[in-house]
């Protein structure tokens, strides 16, 4: 979650923006802060990872911190905020579908935003289509990986990706290499020349494939927003062989 970032300066109550501040809720019009919502869930793990980010009317706008009355609930529980150097705020709450009482794997999940005015937008997001992963065990070192994962055709505002992972021996340390590469088509390829390019014989390449849904919300303030669900498959492991 990488959202340019700007500042925040009451001046009255028009709430203008200047250099290196974040927003506070209470300092602005509650119809100028813009919402988006994700959640993502990782079938490995059976874990479901959620956050809420509020912003100065649009998507690039200054974070914004609730306050006062102010607040963000995912499934009924309170979400926290973490904050960095760069004053982005983000919302966070993670568990497992255990923990939310979801099944496993879920359908939606429900955000609660409650502005300082005490209105309430409640929106449930559901998850895109599961998406199962197959492949052969080995692969010949040198050669790019193409599969195509088994999910339901794509909607017009789906995406599918494969991320990666496998490590590398670099003059006596170990080194990670990850990444993603889209999956276009509903093909994926990870190619020997790009991704795998430090890939050697007897390399385990790690894989999962991701089916991402973004959509608009349906209860938003004035400023708007937006969503994104997210559905990861298991992971399968593959071996480069000589």
């Amino acid at each position: 979650m990488k959202h340019p970032t700007s500042a925040f300066l009451v001046l009255g109550s028009l709430g203008l923006l200047s250099a290196c501040a974040k927003g506070r809720a209470s300092d602005v019009n509650a119809d100028r802060i813009y919402a988006t919502y994700r959640t993502t869930y990782f079938a490995e793990t059976q874990t479901v990872e959620n956050d809420a980010v509020f912003q100065f009317e649009g998507s690039t706008g200054t974070y914004i911190e609730l306050d006062g009355s102010a607040g963000v609930t995912v499934l009924g529980k309170t979400m926290s905020a973490a904050t960095s150097l760069l004053n982005t705020v983000v919302y966070e709450l993670d568990g497992t579908t255990a923990t939310f009482g979801l099944a496993s794997p879920p359908t939606a999940v429900t955000f609660a935003y409650t502005d300082t005015t005490g209105k309430v937008f409640t929106n449930e997001i559901a998850f895109p289509d599961a998406v199962n992963l197959s492949l052969a065990a080995t692969s010949p070192n040198g050669q790019s990986l193409t599969f195509t994962p088994t999910t339901a055709p794509l909607g017009g505002s789906e995406k599918l990706r494969a991320e990666y992972s496998y490590t590398v021996s670099s003059g006596g340390s170990t080194l990670s290499r990850t990444g993603s590469r889209s999956c276009d088509g509903g093909v994926c390829t990870l190619r020997s020349s790009e991704e795998l390019v430090d890939a050697t014989a007897g390399s385990e390449i790690t894989i999962k494939v991701c089916r991402n849904r973004s959509s608009t919300p349906s209860q938003l303030s004035s400023a708007g927003g937006s969503a994104e669900a997210t559905f990861c498959s298991l992971h399968a492991k593959v071996t480069l062989s000589p």
